[in-house]
């Protein structure tokens, strides 16, 4: 197992504040019409306390590597509401050393 060098890896963003009916395909194509190259738009869910998973008013956005992420960030309008962007932040990842590829440890 090898990780992807950061220059290939695609950016991943978090976009807030948009209702939670908005449909990604939505998100993507008003994205796409302000020139920020969208690869994917998926929207969170949460666990309910019954058990079923209900959206949430957050969206996961995956861009080309190619486009800057102070392009992103300077997107303040999406869907005609006011955003914020967050960088996203895997919390199950598997630390794993960039030296000798062995795991819980990066070099």
């Amino acid at each position: 197992h090898t990780y992807t060098p950061k220059e290939d890896k695609d950016h991943k963003m978090v976009i807030k504040n948009l209702p939670p009916n908005i449909s990604c395909n939505e998100i993507q194509e008003d994205l796409r019409s302000k020139n920020i190259p969208v690869k994917q738009v998926i929207q969170m869910n949460k666990k309910s306390t019954d058990g079923s998973m209900r959206p949430i008013p957050l969206y996961i956005v995956t861009t080309e590597n190619k486009c800057k992420i102070k392009d992103i960030f300077s997107v303040n309008k999406v869907c005609h509401c006011i955003v914020t962007w967050e960088r996203y932040k895997n919390k199950n990842r598997v630390v794993q050393c960039y030296n000798c590829q062995a795991f819980d440890h990066i070099a």
